[in-house]
């Protein structure tokens, strides 16, 4: 009964999940990209033609650099776990199954 009365405002809450995930890659790569930031010069981050990471690599950082190279926990007390680096991988992959939702800007850049 509470899926039919929200079921009108499922594409309200497509557009704040791509929102709010646009909001995330863009603060946490943000240092990744920019050429005075620490973190690229010392992480190598922002070579070649493409500066940022795909999912696969994004894929791979998260598992094999966090959790095995690093043996980092899912969450971590004194540094960064690989929990966020989970939820925006899950919350990409139910975006490509679900799809932008009708209020997107798919339609007016011909996609």
């Amino acid at each position: 009964m509470l899926e039919s009365a929200w079921m009108p405002y499922q594409d309200v809450g497509l557009l704040i999940l791509r929102v709010a995930m646009g909001i995330l890659f863009v603060v946490h790569g943000w240092p990744k990209l920019n050429p005075n930031s620490p973190i690229r010069s010392s992480w190598g981050w922002g070579r070649g033609p493409w500066p940022w990471a795909s999912p696969s690599k994004m894929l791979v950082a998260a598992f094999v650099a966090k959790r095995g190279f690093m043996k980092v926990p899912f969450v971590a007390q004194q540094t960064t776990g690989w929990e966020l680096d989970f939820i925006l991988l899950a919350a990409s992959m139910a975006l490509l199954f679900l799809g932008a939702g009708s209020i997107a800007l798919d339609s007016l850049l011909g996609l």
